[in-house]
């Protein structure tokens, strides 16, 4: 179990996230679940505020078979609490009532916990650290595991009339990409990073504004020249439908998009220089001991990373997704160094929110 406690309004939440790698919709909410909810869940925020609805009242045996039953069934729990014993006494025996309750919860709790934290203006500080860390951000530490979200660039106009938009057209994300990215930021879907890589196009910068603003700065953010879209050479900008019934694009297609585009890239050297970059990148990240990192990249240079290290394997068109879509990975050092696998892939959108 990993308890992260602290004042109201500290930054207890990001900081939970950044530390585990857990995504918001990860955390179940102490002030409207349902009272078995918490047994099951990754996490829980306002911790205190489930106390208050369902605990506060009862018999210090009661408090502590509660909190036996919760270390029990559900070990690996993150739990996000307020501090709330400190200040004035109140006079409410209710208020008194719910503090105590609170209290001896965490006190339970934080005797068996892995890790416990107490955060003050978003910065951490390490109140007990066990061996045996379980899933926290310590047992990632000790077995060199990264979490990379990779994320495709929100939808532009090229996008929208299902243009083949490489790195020939440099263009801004449009009205309806930008709100997409900022709805499904505000449903949680992009995880919390401590670095950040892009593409140099502009599509990609912008789509790193919108979910991940405050990691655009010179110490927390790489542009990787070698994360561009593929160069389309003369198929650039235009759509299917313009380029029906012109031989060259004929030729391509029957070669099941294998052969190199005219006056553009090789499809093997497109593939072979952004899985290199991203080699090149996660040596760095595991270098400068990053376990969060988030790539706002294209379409192609995701299903090229997914290509070469997906597990299990599929060809490159397998793991296309749409604007705004992605992977998160977890990439293990000591796997990583044997198989050039990732550990796991889990995928940022559900399939109903995804176009047809």
């Amino acid at each position: 179990m990993y308890i992260i406690t602290g004042g109201a309004f500290q930054g207890k939440w990001s900081y939970a996230q950044k530390q585990t790698g857990l995504p918001a919709t990860a955390f179940v909410d102490g002030e409207t679940i349902e009272y078995e909810e918490i047994f099951h869940a990754e996490g829980i925020v306002n911790f205190h505020l489930y106390v208050r609805r369902y605990l506060t009242g009862q018999k210090e045996e009661e408090l502590e078979a509660f909190a036996r039953k919760l270390y029990e069934e559900n070990p690996d729990l993150v739990l996000v609490t307020n501090e709330v014993g400190s200040g004035i006494v109140p006079m409410d025996p209710e208020e008194r009532a719910y503090r105590e309750a609170v209290g001896r919860v965490c006190t339970f709790l934080a005797c068996r916990a892995q890790r416990v934290d107490r955060v003050v203006c978003g910065i951490g500080m390490v109140l007990q650290l066990k061996p045996d860390a379980g899933r926290t951000e310590m047992r990632r530490e000790m077995t060199g595991e990264i979490r990379i979200c990779l994320v495709r660039h929100g939808k532009t106009e090229g996008n929208v009339r299902r243009g083949y938009i490489g790195c020939r057209t440099d263009e801004d994300l449009c009205e309806d990409g930008r709100r997409e990215l900022e709805i499904y930021k505000s449903e949680g879907r992009y995880p919390a990073a401590e670095r950040l890589y892009r593409s140099p196009m502009k599509r990609c910068l912008q789509t790193a504004e919108i979910i991940w603003p405050e990691l655009l700065r010179p110490e927390t953010c790489r542009v990787v020249e070698d994360f561009r879209e593929c160069d389309f050479g003369a198929f650039d900008g235009k759509s299917y439908a313009e380029l029906s019934g012109v031989p060259d694009f004929q030729h391509w297609v029957e070669s099941d998009g294998m052969g190199a585009f005219p006056g553009g890239e090789d499809p093997k050297d497109f593939r072979r220089r952004t899985s290199d970059a991203f080699l090149a990148v996660t040596e760095e990240l595991f270098a400068d001991g990053i376990r969060n990192a988030a790539f706002a990249v294209h379409g192609g240079t995701i299903m090229s990373v997914m290509a070469a290290f997906g597990d299990p394997e599929k060809s490159y068109y397998d793991w296309h997704v749409w604007n705004g879509d992605g992977f998160l990975v977890t990439v293990s050092e000591q796997d990583w160094r044997r198989t050039h696998r990732f550990r796991k892939i889990e995928r940022l959108l559900p399939a109903e929110d995804t176009e047809e």
